[in-house]
């Protein structure tokens, strides 16, 4: 069994609307140079009109060169650098495949968006 590990970025919820796109690179998952992309797929908040209980989440699906392995199984963990007790709870949308990993975002610490860029650690197993 081999591992790779790396880490993916979390754009700033109030920088970002649906169909934003963005890039990144990441020595294991975007090697050589190349760039891997992001796309806001769904994002959901509370009204401050009218507040639901709902946290603030965002649906992101990340896209990567091609990896040529069949993935056994992936561990997502969130990384906070920063001193400011926020929190996210990361989920699979789908099954990761050889270039796209699709993820659920979740606020936990409280229901308000978010206004930093954060990030999160993917290691497959394959």
């Amino acid at each position: 069994m081999n591992s790779k590990k790396g880490e993916f970025p979390i754009p700033a919820f109030d920088a970002v609307q649906i169909g934003d796109t963005g890039t990144f690179t990441e020595e294991c998952f975007t090697p050589n140079g190349s760039q891997g992309t992001w796309r806001i797929d769904d994002l959901v908040q509370n009204s401050d009109d009218s507040a639901t209980g709902t946290h603030a989440s965002m649906k992101i699906t990340y896209s990567f060169p091609e990896l040529s392995i069949n993935t056994i199984c992936a561990y997502l963990q969130e990384i906070n650098r920063r001193d400011d007790n926020v929190n996210f709870s990361i989920s699979l949308r789908g099954n990761v495949t050889t270039n796209t990993l699709s993820v659920h975002i979740v606020r936990k610490d409280n229901q308000e968006i978010w206004t930093d860029d954060y990030s999160f650690l993917m290691t497959l197993l394959f």
